[in-house]
């Protein structure tokens, strides 16, 4: 193409636009192939070519090619069809066309020739190679090649050539079957035949059999004989007489009624299947016998005893009998006795066992026997009638020939480790082919010694029902097996037995799998032997001979710990046994070959589940979720003792706390201690007596101080009196009930004392629910020491006033030898006894209304100091006042209320009366019946009328009264106060 336009205007390009795939065009205008063509597909193409230049809006112009495509040899002929297949009758005569061959050649020009490739068929078929005609080469018989075996098809291979061309040729295959024609007639064996008939014979008395053969190949249509009446030829003994179709028996077609030595002329004809119908026919003569020519049976039935099955071949069975005026009778049997187990004596009617019998295949015989005249049977001839006929019952008696069956040589059973003791592990059956008692088993087993020497069996079974059950505790034997044999006996075990081989494994959860299903777990039930034997099909695709074992069916759990279960859907727990190792296929392998095969084992279990039902999971119990980690990480012994580890840890745990808080308690009392320590005085004991000094007594320390009451071992001591509580009163809390922190109690509370446990020396002793010891041998005191200013108290408030010095108060050594002293009840429920000291005059007055304000002093606990004491001589002195009511007197004095642990007594004097002390009132006081005297700021004390005893106290040196009033707390150990309140 040529455009006259200068610059790009004038540039030409072309482009193919119709075939671009298979054409391409250069710059130049040249035309190339893009693609192999093929002319057999298309023969021609019109190529439009587009021409443009280079313009912004180029001009365009096209032209159309013509491309024509040259035929050249590249395909094979082809044949219409790849397989002919074609039947020729035999004996087809030389040059039958038989088949026409077809075939094409796609290229243009073409020279088709056909040629037969099978060497062996040219002998017998010829092909034309023109028109393809497939022709025989001489004629063929059925029979003949069925006799040489050569069969009756030929299959043999032609081609298709081009001549002209290079390519191969096609090929076909030809089949060329054989068919048989009707050759022979049937043949009868006789011309001629003879029969005889009773004169009185049924409906249906077989008279004789006619038999025609045909050679026409066996098992064709042509070779197939059949039987009629020729009713045209014999149309009066064609309505007595019948011939059967297929046998050729000859019958009475009628009851007969006839005249003797009647003879009937039957024409019967024998005709094939074949193509065309070829037939033959023969003549059969029935004459009527005379009637005393029959012989007549004694019975019509004759029914022997059983006879066993393992009578011995010759035993004789029954007996039958005829009779018959001057004749020889001939005994026969004519139907009954096809296996040929029966014969019998033709001259003396006893029949006998020819073979074995066999009661398990046939429990019963009827067999008719005929009776004949020797005459009849010598001329061939058979007369069957109602007389000389009867039948013959012989039933078979079992006996014990076969031996039990077990349904498996091998059974393989499982036990999980939990199992209890006689629980159902696995059911054994075996079968016998004998009835009654002689299939009836009993099992037992015989289990091997145990390598430990164990006098029990590890496994029983039951004895008639073949169920084996646990006997023993399975616990810690995972991955261990019991092999051992199940011997069946039948006849209840005094028959004939068998034996079977048994293997049970030990399992538990970590062996299983739980297949979900959305159906209820009694569906599951019903279907279970269905559906395990699903599951096994696919274990033993995987393992052969592997058995898969039902543990459990039940709802569905669900949740974290699966403790929820849904009684819409089920649990199916199973595990699998590996027959070669005796042991369970691990958890891991079990789950892979059933979760991979979930869709293929939802298709099998549909059916049984019904519609909708499913597997919807294949899951590991849950009890393998909490040990997974750790039976991955170690074996089954390890993780059994790291788990008994963390048990025993954690039932430490407590122990370890308890023991921790008793330490730290201890260090707290040793602490106080170690501060009570500190505040003594230098020294830390008290100066040894002088030497006019009474020995110190070596009674106990309670009968010094007129504690008598308490002794080792009592029990709880009525403390009414002495500790300020009511007796008989109830108290809702205990005296250590307190919070941490031991908040003050209210004015008028009360606290129960429990009573304390004491040594040999009447010392409390420490224990781990909260009693206090003192160290043995060491007469230690507690003494609080606060100073005497008053305050005003209340029930409400703190101290108004400005805590004072507390001041420390040396110890005079001997400067006091009896220690008794009164007891009250503090304000913060602390119980304390005062100190006597020496007075001018051995009598101390203490102030109630001085006391109490010491009290509130007391709720801060001061100064404490311990000191040793030593036991000194006390003498016991009674002051009695005459009204027995105590008085108030000025608080430069001070009065004791005179109180002794024993409830009972008064200052250690059996015949003294008792101070009824009740507890502080809300304004403080300790009484309500001290009195009036005592003014706002003194405590009222309620004194009963009985007599108030005063002690006296002897000192031995002289000592002058400080302004501090000492409350003592002891012995402090005489009373159940705690560390924390010192």
């Amino acid at each position: 193409a040529t455009d006259p336009d200068k610059g790009p205007n004038g540039q030409v390009r072309y482009r193919i636009v119709n075939y671009p795939e298979l054409f391409s065009v250069n710059a130049n205008g040249s035309i190339f192939t893009a693609a192999p063509l093929d002319r057999e597909l298309t023969g021609e193409y019109e190529l439009v070519v587009e021409a443009s230049d280079g313009a912004v809006d180029p001009r365009r112009a096209t032209v159309v090619l013509t491309v024509q495509l040259e035929d050249i040899d590249d395909n094979s002929p082809v044949f219409s069809q790849p397989a002919y297949v074609v039947s020729v009758p035999e004996n087809s005569p030389v040059g039958t066309v038989v088949l026409q061959l077809s075939a094409l050649d796609a290229d243009l020009f073409s020279n088709i020739t056909f040629r037969i490739r099978t060497g062996s068929a040219l002998l017998l078929f010829a092909v034309d190679p023109i028109s393809g005609n497939v022709s025989m080469l001489q004629t063929l018989d059925f029979e003949d090649l069925a006799a040489m075996g050569m069969g009756t098809s030929y299959t043999f291979q032609v081609e298709a050539v081009d001549q002209g061309g290079v390519m191969p040729p096609g090929q076909a295959t030809v089949t060329v079957r054989i068919t048989d024609m009707n050759d022979f007639s049937p043949v009868f064996t006789q011309a001629l035949y003879r029969g005889l008939v009773a004169p009185n014979a049924d409906k249906g008395t077989v008279i004789t059999t006619v038999l025609a053969e045909d050679q026409d190949p066996p098992g064709t249509a042509a070779s197939f004989v059949r039987y009629r009446v020729d009713m045209a030829l014999s149309p009066y003994s064609g309505s007595i007489f019948d011939v059967e179709e297929e046998s050729g028996r000859v019958i009475a077609k009628v009851n007969l009624n006839e005249e003797p030595s009647t003879v009937f002329q039957l024409y019967v004809i024998a005709f094939d299947d074949g193509e065309p119908v070829k037939l033959n026919s023969t003549l059969v003569e029935i004459t009527v016998l005379q009637p005393s020519r029959i012989p007549i049976f004694t019975q019509e039935d004759y029914r022997f005893p059983p006879v066993g099955e393992l009578a011995p071949i010759g035993t004789s069975v029954g007996t039958i009998l005829a009779a018959a005026v001057d004749q020889i009778i001939f005994y026969s049997i004519v139907s009954g006795n096809e296996r040929g187990h029966f014969m019998v004596n033709n001259l003396t009617g006893v029949i006998y066992t020819a073979r074995m019998l066999d009661y398990e295949t046939l429990t019963s015989y009827v067999l008719r026997v005929q009776a004949d005249s020797m005459l009849v049977v010598l001329a061939n001839f058979r007369v069957p009638s109602k007389s000389n006929t009867a039948k013959v019952f012989i039933d078979v008696h079992d006996e014990n020939d076969h031996r039990p069956v077990f349904t498996r040589r091998l059974y393989i059973g499982g036990v999980a480790e939990d199992t209890k003791t006689f629980s159902s592990v696995l059911k054994i059956v075996a079968t016998d082919a004998d009835t009654g008692n002689f299939s009836a088993m009993a099992y037992r087993l015989i289990i091997p010694p145990a390598e430990e020497g164990a006098s029990h069996d590890s496994f029983v079974i039951e004895t008639y029902t073949g169920v084996i059950k646990s006997a023993i505790n399975y616990r810690n034997m995972r991955r261990s097996y019991f092999p051992f044999k199940v011997i069946a006996t039948d006849d209840y075990g005094n028959g004939l037995s068998n034996s079977a081989d048994v293997v049970v494994s030990v399992v538990n959860a970590l062996d299983m799998q739980i297949v979900v299903s959305n159906v209820p777990s009694t569906v599951v039930e019903e279907n279970r032997e269905q559906l395990i034997s699903i599951l096994e099909r696919y274990v033993q695709d995987q393992i052969p001979g592997a058995r898969v074992i039902v543990e459990a069916i039940g709802p569905r759990l669900y949740g974290d710990g699966f403790e929820l279960e849904n009684y819409s859907e089920s649990d199916l727990t199973v595990y699998a046994i590996d027959p070669l190792t005796n042991r369970a296929i691990s958890r891991q392998e079990l789950f892979k070959f059933l979760d991979g095969k979930l869709l293929d084992i939802n298709k099998e279990f549909q059916p049984h589940l019904g519609e909708g039902g499913r597997v919807m999971l294949i899951r590991s119990p849950g009890i393998v979720a909490s040990v997974k980690k750790a039976a991955q990480a170690v074996g089954y012994t390890e993780g059994a003792l790291l788990a008994l580890a963390i048990i025993i840890i954690l039932c430490c745990i407590p122990a370890i706390l308890i023991v921790m808080v008793s330490y730290k308690d201890r260090q707290a009392e040793c602490a106080k201690t170690a501060r009570i320590q500190q505040a003594l005085p230098p020294g830390g004991k008290s100066a040894p007596p002088p030497p006019s000094a009474a020995p110190p007594r070596t009674t106990n320390q309670y009968e010094e101080l007129g504690d008598s009451s308490m002794r080792r071992g009592r029990g709880r001591q009525d403390l009414s009196m002495e500790s300020g509580i009511d007796q008989g009163q109830d108290y809702a809390q205990d005296y250590y009930n307190y919070d941490q922190g031991y908040d003050m109690p209210q004015y008028g509370s009360r606290r129960k004392l429990i009573p304390p446990t004491y040594d040999e020396y009447g010392q409390v002793i420490m224990e781990d629910d909260g009693y206090y010891y003192s160290e043995p041998g060491r007469n230690q005191r507690i003494k609080l020491v606060v100073d005497h200013l008053e305050h005003n108290t209340s029930s409400t408030t703190e101290d108004s006033g400005t805590e004072t010095q507390r001041n420390q108060i040396p110890i005079i050594p001997n400067s006091h030898s009896n220690v008794n002293g009164n007891v009250y009840l503090s304000q913060n429920g602390t119980i304390v006894r005062t100190r006597r000291l020496t007075h001018p005059n051995n009598l101390k007055m203490g102030s109630p209304c001085r006391l109490g304000k010491q009290f509130k002093k007391l709720d801060k606990l001061a100064v404490t100091h311990e000191e040793n004491i030593p036991i000194n001589n006390i003498e016991v002195a009674e002051n009695e006042t005459g009204n027995g009511v105590s008085t108030c007197v000025s608080s430069a004095s001070s009065v004791d209320v005179n109180l002794n642990l024993n409830s009972q007594i008064c200052c250690g004097s059996p015949g003294s009366n008792i101070t009824n002390l009740k507890t502080f009132g809300s304004k403080g006081s300790i009484s309500k019946a001290i009195g009036p005297a005592c003014g706002a700021d003194e405590l009222e004390t309620f004194v009963d009328n009985h007599k108030v005893s005063r002690e006296t106290l002897e000192s031995h040196s002289d000592h002058t009264l400080s302004e501090e009033e000492e409350l003592w707390m002891g012995p402090w150990n005489c009373l159940h106060i705690p560390m924390t309140k010192l």
